[in-house]
């Protein structure tokens, strides 16, 4: 029976005033996912041979269900400046660690739920007794974590022209964002582990 997954969210921030026109904000948000859609596979890939896989009546299977769950945890810190002296900023930090089981598709990403033990470097596919995988074997840094996000902005009015009504008025602002890159997978190609799919990651 499928639920509807829970999101919990939360924040604690502290603002001070520095001056007439500039301030600091820091604060602590955190986020957590429970009972999140993801498929799971119980029995086996493509390739692993049909009678040996638990349900031999069935090649892969598709199960949607509520194992998923994530973590997310951030320090944002914001300092800005109101226009003065011709001159306004605003800057932005975040530190953040995202974490989850799967970060793909919920009907294309799917886990694996089961081991074959009987797997081994030798050439051929060797089968033996499955044991359940444990959903939490996946769990680990995000696709979509992005442990550094800096965004900044400026705006300054320029002195030219500056008591003539129809000449006057010139700014130059500017914006900048910069962030880390997403994580990803360096799979193998092999299947190495045996249980019919080729995108081993390494050990």
């Amino acid at each position: 029976e499928l639920r509807n997954p829970t999101v919990y969210r939360w924040n604690i921030s502290f603002e001070q005033r520095l001056g007439q026109s500039t301030s600091v904000n820091a604060a602590y948000v955190g986020a957590k996912g429970r009972g999140l859609l993801l498929t799971e596979d119980p029995n086996f890939a493509g390739a692993y041979p049909q009678g040996q896989r638990p349900d031999p009546r069935f090649s892969d299977q598709r199960i949607l269900g509520n194992g998923g769950h994530s973590d997310y945890h951030a320090l944002q810190i914001h300092g800005r400046r109101r226009m003065a002296g011709g001159v306004a900023f605003s800057a932005a930090y975040t530190y953040s660690r995202y974490r989850d089981i799967t970060s793909t598709d919920t009907i294309f990403g799917v886990v694996p739920t089961v081991i074959n033990t009987g797997a081994s470097a030798a050439p051929g596919f060797q089968t033996g007794r499955t044991i359940p995988r444990p959903l939490d074997s996946e769990y680990g840094i995000s696709e979509n974590d992005a442990p550094h996000i800096l965004a900044a902005s400026y705006a300054w009015e320029l002195p030219l022209f500056k008591n003539r009504a129809l000449l006057g008025g010139w700014s130059v602002s500017g914006l900048a964002s910069i962030r880390s890159g997403h994580t990803f997978d360096v799979p193998l190609g092999q299947d190495v582990n045996d249980d019919g799919a080729f995108n081993d990651r390494p050990a």
